[in-house]
């Protein structure tokens, strides 16, 4: 929310009415540009060793 009503205040004299949806889109690309990153941390992070996890009973 907050990078959408930053990008959308600093674009409002070039996109002018659709200033908002112009930082909304900017938003949700950040979004997918995190998500996309964590993928790769869930899928290179995990160790091969993972599986053997020590219970205490």
């Amino acid at each position: 929310m907050t990078k959408m009503t930053a990008v959308s205040e600093e674009s409002a004299a070039v996109y002018g009415d659709h200033a908002l949806m112009h930082g909304m889109n900017v938003s949700f690309f950040w979004m997918a540009v995190d998500a996309f990153v964590l993928l790769l941390i869930s899928i290179f992070g995990v160790r091969k060793n993972a599986g053997t996890v020590s219970r205490s009973e």
